[in-house]
């Protein structure tokens, strides 16, 4: 999930969350290239948040 801190219009960084029974738990924070690598071994990254 991106996140935005400084501008509401570009992702500072990515929260990973897991779907537990009923809710969703946050895993981890990512730096915004750390998420891109780990996105591009599942699918194809959304260029719209998602830029290196």
């Amino acid at each position: 999930m991106p996140i935005c801190l400084s501008n509401p219009n570009k992702a500072d960084i990515a929260l990973t969350i897991e779907k537990m029974e009923g809710f969703y738990r946050a895993s981890t924070i990512l730096t915004l290239d750390m998420a891109y690598n780990n996105a591009r071994q599942i699918a194809r990254p959304d260029k719209d948040w998602l830029q290196p």
